[in-house]
């Protein structure tokens, strides 16, 4: 392997150096639930950008945790299959980003909020 060559660290080797950050997911839990919890009204702006902006960070910890729990596992697998097609919608939704308006960004979050609360169950298994 030459120099300009990078591989990613095994999952050992990244829980032991402390070069991936632990997941808090009871906060993720909490954030998740806020998000897509029943309203009567729709949260105010500041409500959503700060959950979204929450839910966005938290959502690329969690891709990076699941991304570790895939490559355990042999490709091509019921359960590889599972994890990588909920990754690769999380990937989607955090690259697509909200349409313009009130309604669309709250939309928007309650996505978020879905994908993270479906990786949170997922890594804590």
């Amino acid at each position: 392997m030459d120099q300009h060559t990078t591989r990613r660290p095994s999952r050992l080797t990244t829980l032991m150096t402390g070069d991936l950050p632990p997941l808090d997911l009871v906060t993720v839990r909490a954030t998740a639930h806020r998000a897509c919890r029943e309203r009567l009204n729709r949260p105010v702006n500041a409500e959503i950008e700060e959950l979204t902006r929450t839910l966005r960070g938290q959502l690329n910890l969690l891709l990076i945790h699941a991304q570790l729990q895939v490559d355990r596992l042999d490709r091509g697998t019921v359960e590889w299959d599972r994890w990588q097609a909920l990754i690769d919608q999380v990937r989607a939704d955090l690259k697509h980003g909200s349409a313009e308006g009130p309604a669309a960004e709250a939309a928007y979050m309650e996505v978020l909020g879905r994908g993270a609360r479906f990786l949170a169950e997922c890594l804590e298994r």
